[in-house]
């Protein structure tokens, strides 16, 4: 009888461990689901922003922006560098080297010190029309043709076309200016 009873409970013994293990393989596979998928969307994850400078959201990712966000941040800093008084262009230029790449940054800031003192002693002043943009969002790059104004004091300058290339880079879904191309457009 007690070889009887200790089967039997043997054999339940095994059964519900044999359960345990069952619910337990399960657990863990819906653990690694739950981590594949909280991975995926931390990496995946999208911000929509809708500024009220904007006509259209725009989207950012850590890997990726949309054109409407590049056209809006190139916009932006092509005429925090080009748009420019002797009032205006040191705040101007401090914002632009806040959104400028770490690697770009000691070259641009020497060149813009100077451009700075230009401005400033000759009382030099410019202002950028925009006509033309075409985003690459693939490359991270913005093509701007426009008209450039100038003024040295009251009096004006011939007025230049202009197309500006602006080259980003993409860290951890911030968009920095890497480089901007200047070419003047000959009529």
């Amino acid at each position: 009888m007690t070889i009887h009873t200790t089967t039997h409970q043997h054999t339940r013994l095994i059964r519900q461990l044999n359960i345990t293990l069952f619910v337990a393989a399960l657990l863990l596979i819906s653990n690694v689901i739950l981590t594949y998928w909280v991975g995926y969307a931390f990496v995946h994850t999208r911000t929509i922003l809708v500024p009220i400078t904007l006509k259209r959201s725009a989207t950012v990712s850590n890997f990726s922006v949309d054109a409407t966000y590049l056209e809006a941040v190139g916009l932006a800093l092509l005429q925090e560098r080009y748009t420019v008084s002797p009032d205006t262009v040191h705040q101007q230029y401090e914002t632009l080297l806040h959104h400028t790449d770490p690697r770009f940054y000691a070259a641009f800031k020497k060149a813009l010190d100077t451009e700075e003192a230009s401005i400033q002693r000759e009382q030099f002043s410019s202002v950028f029309y925009t006509q033309k943009v075409i985003p690459n969002p693939k490359a991270l790059r913005l093509s701007v043709t426009g008209r450039l104004k100038r003024f040295v004091g009251a009096l004006g300058l011939p007025e230049k076309r202009m197309r500006y290339t602006v080259q980003f880079k993409l860290i951890d879904g911030r968009v920095w200016l890497s480089h901007i191309n200047t070419q003047e457009i000959k009529s």
